[in-house]
């Protein structure tokens, strides 16, 4: 059964989420320290740190950056911000099982995915053409969202190469904002990609196996939430989403909606979501509005059907791979 949620916000430090008069399951915590132009897509590492990507703005100095940040106590590392320069536009970040951050950066000026260890080292990059989200299964498979037309890029990691069948290709033209909002099922074995043109979200199943991409699809799957701008599937089989003030929860199972959240008292563009490893601390940005910080909050995600094992494929050579990959 779907439920609704209020955001009421008195002051900063007194904003809870209510449903009727019983506190709904989370609650306002904290603000990161760091504050930032435009902050849009984050990830918490297996090591506790969270990373943002920060978009900016002409004329501000803030141009494509990541800021990280300590989850226990928001403070920014010293090593933080990494910069990228004037009209580079970091959109798509994701961590693969050895700690190692992929940044996909598009805008005016560069065109790559860069990697970088724990401690923002830079340690290497390749080129590909604006790209949007990205995510990485626990394969070490790295999936890329073209920015401006519906296709999917499945790369190694290491080389950025296509792997064999890649890209998927959606059943519509181009548009602007598509694949802005990505999320891969841990075992890669679902792609849910928020579509900004035909205003739905687009579902495809498969795997990665031996270096081959084999799926189907796209299927058109909650039309009536619109066209997400962030999707995360965390560590339980919870699928979280966001599109403007509104916060979803949904079921990995048949993919309903368990329950939605209403931010419209702090955030005007839901952009970032992360979560620790049974989502009972949630970090959340927003985009274009007040809210230029990390937001923490705290307490219960709903109930979920049980995830199944995950099925290990040949190129893994038999060894089960655990579900909960990052904590």
């Amino acid at each position: 059964m779907m439920k609704k949620y209020f955001m009421i916000c008195a002051s900063m430090s007194l904003c809870v989420l209510l449903v009727g008069s019983a506190f709904a399951p989370y609650t306002f915590d904290s603000e990161f320290a760091g504050e930032m132009e435009n902050p849009q897509y984050m990830v918490r590492a297996k090591d506790g740190k969270i990373w943002v990507c920060e978009q900016g703005w002409g004329g501000t100095g803030k141009h494509g950056t990541v800021h990280i940040f300590n989850s226990a106590d928001g403070t920014e590392y010293g090593f933080s911000p990494i910069a990228f320069g004037a009209n580079a536009r970091p959109r798509g970040i994701a961590v693969d099982t050895n700690n190692v951050v992929y940044v996909g950066v598009g805008g005016m000026v560069l065109h790559k995915v860069s990697k970088f260890d724990a401690d923002g080292n830079s340690v290497g990059e390749f080129p590909f053409d604006d790209p949007g989200e990205v995510d990485i299964d626990q394969y070490n498979n790295l999936f890329v969202g073209h920015m401006g037309t519906q296709e999917i890029s499945i790369l190694d990691k290491d080389t950025g190469a296509e792997l064999s069948g890649s890209p998927l290709v959606g059943p519509t033209g181009t548009g602007w904002h598509l694949n802005r909002a990505m999320a891969v099922w841990p075992d890669g074995s679902k792609i849910y990609m928020g579509d900004q043109t035909d205003n739905d979200t687009k579902l495809w199943e498969g795997s990665v196996t031996d270096g081959t991409v084999s799926y189907t699809g796209p299927t058109s799957i909650w039309s009536a939430q619109g066209g997400l701008n962030v999707v995360e599937v965390d560590n339980q089989g919870r699928i979280l989403a966001g599109n403007g003030s509104n916060l979803y929860f949904y079921d990995w199972s048949d993919h309903s909606l368990l329950e939605t959240v209403d931010l419209s008292g702090s955030f005007i563009d839901l952009r970032g979501i992360a979560f620790n490893s049974d989502s009972t601390i949630l970090y959340l940005t927003d985009f274009g509005g007040d809210t230029n910080k990390v937001q923490k909050y705290v307490g219960t995600p709903p109930s979920v059907a049980p995830t199944p094992s995950p099925t290990p494929t040949p190129s893994v050579l038999g060894v089960t791979i655990p579900w909960a990959l990052y904590e």
